[in-house]
């Protein structure tokens, strides 16, 4: 049985007090079933051609023209199609304020950007959850909604994150996430919900749409979701960290990834630096 995970983001610099991704978790068999019915409620009258939910909130886009009781019947139906399908929602949360003062501050790019590594984390924690499950031993499907600043530089340093793993978990990662438009997917229409979601109840609150999450009674919260807390970013960034034996003995094919990655000596010479950072 073939396993989909659909990942968005909400948040960054000057969006809030929080970065937030949120993935979704189900087999393909399961979204496809999702997906009918998604479509069936967008073209429902009034209809929509896509779903986002920072539009439905501010009436705006394809919710211009709606009444609040018509974009509430809407959002109400489309969260009751997330709650009906068997869906494990995982999500990472970053306080913007604790990564400035750590990874923010004393890492170089792509690293200085929350979205960096909230993206290698959030692969492995639907990693984690699949593993939980129990039953699965063929790499999953992870596709994130496209982002063309920060997701190319993200994407090619997976590989090197991959080879850090434990052998259980790189075993059922993908060997390369992907990227697509949340207007086209619809999954990604569903993820755009939940990481709106876990992002307002972490800056002003959810206010009159408080009713959400009771909407999403049905969904599976995840067993391994988690905040990037600031002792986590503190050892991310501790020149005095002390690997365990497990880590050393894997770190001959990190290095074998990151020169295979950037053609690239290590440590990297100059030239690779900067063809990293750029990547």
């Amino acid at each position: 049985m073939a396993i989909q995970a659909f990942v968005d983001e909400s948040g960054g610099k000057g969006q809030g007090t929080v970065f937030v991704f949120s993935a979704m978790i189900s087999s393909a068999e399961h979204w496809a079933i999702f997906s009918d019915a998604w479509q069936g409620c967008l073209d429902e009258s009034p209809s929509i051609r896509y779903f986002k939910m920072n539009e439905a909130a501010t009436l705006k886009g394809e919710f211009y023209g709606f009444s609040e009781p018509e974009r509430d019947s809407k959002v109400k139906k489309l969260c009751q199609i997330i709650a009906n399908t068997g869906i494990v929602e995982h999500n990472c949360v970053v306080k913007l304020d604790d990564f400035n003062a750590t990874i923010g501050t004393h890492s170089a790019s792509p690293m200085t950007d929350p979205y960096f590594f909230p993206f290698q984390i959030i692969i492995m924690g639907v990693g984690y959850e699949i593993l939980e499950a129990g039953g699965h031993i063929e790499p999953f499907e992870i596709i994130f909604d496209e982002h063309c600043i920060f997701g190319p530089p993200a994407k090619a340093w997976y590989p090197i994150v991959r080879a850090c793993m434990d052998s259980d978990l790189r075993n059922i990662t993908p060997i390369e996430p992907r990227f697509d438009s949340d207007s086209r997917v619809l999954p990604l229409q569903a993820c755009d919900l939940t990481a709106w979601l876990h992002r307002r109840e972490n800056n002003q609150g959810l206010g009159k749409f408080s009713w959400i999450p009771d909407a999403l009674y049905g969904l599976v919260p995840g067993m391994h979701s988690n905040r990037l807390t600031m002792d986590r970013m503190k050892a991310i960034v501790d020149k005095s960290y002390k690997f365990t034996p497990e880590q050393l003995a894997i770190q001959k094919d990190v290095i074998e990834a990151y020169k295979e990655t950037f053609n690239d000596t290590w440590p990297p010479s100059k030239r690779g630096a900067r063809k990293a950072r750029k990547q």
